[in-house]
């Protein structure tokens, strides 16, 4: 996988997408509150998505 921003693995949550990017909001060195940053999907080779209790019971209740 390719380099981006000095990193090749990323942590945090899925908050949308925008244009051809992944919206993730994830913590970053430096700053007091998560930051959400863009990431292409071309730049994504892989992933690990885990599913957590509050997206179970959205799914649930749609």
């Amino acid at each position: 996988s390719e380099m981006l921003a000095d990193r090749k693995h990323f942590r945090g949550m899925i908050e949308g997408t925008q244009d051809s990017e992944v919206l993730l909001k994830m913590e970053i060195d430096g700053y007091d509150e998560p930051q959400i940053i863009g990431i292409p999907f071309k730049k994504i080779s892989s992933a690990k998505l885990i599913m957590t209790d509050d997206l179970i019971a959205l799914a649930n209740n749609n």
